[in-house]
């Protein structure tokens, strides 16, 4: 694991009370915010880390302390992929023009 992944690895606490955004992480890095969601990621994927994030207050990544933290992420992660493919759905079933039509019906310029 090289030191950019053990720089963000130290930073996550364990319990949902002690979450740390991407920026509180990034600040005590160094890294670039980008750099730290791409840690995040490759810490999930490559290292099976299981770093969980909470999107409602307080906001940020942490370590599970009990199954209920961890099951309320899972649910979480799963509504959001549920949206995710049907926003897919739908741009898949659209053309990719339409907006033009919805711009003249209201008359808005860009």
């Amino acid at each position: 694991m090289n030191e950019r992944l053990q720089l963000i690895l130290a930073c996550i606490r364990v319990g949902r009370a002690n979450v740390l955004t991407t920026h509180d992480i990034a600040k005590i890095t160094n890294l670039s915010v980008r750099g730290v969601r791409e840690g995040i990621a490759e810490l999930r994927l490559n290292y099976s880390v299981p770093i969980v994030a909470s999107r409602s207050l307080p906001r940020g990544y942490y370590f599970a302390e009990n199954d209920d933290e961890y099951t309320a992420w899972v649910l979480q992660y799963k509504k959001q992929i549920k949206t995710e493919q049907k926003l897919l759905n739908s741009l898949r079933t659209t053309s990719w023009d339409s907006y033009k039509k919805l711009k003249e019906q209201d008359n808005v310029s860009v």
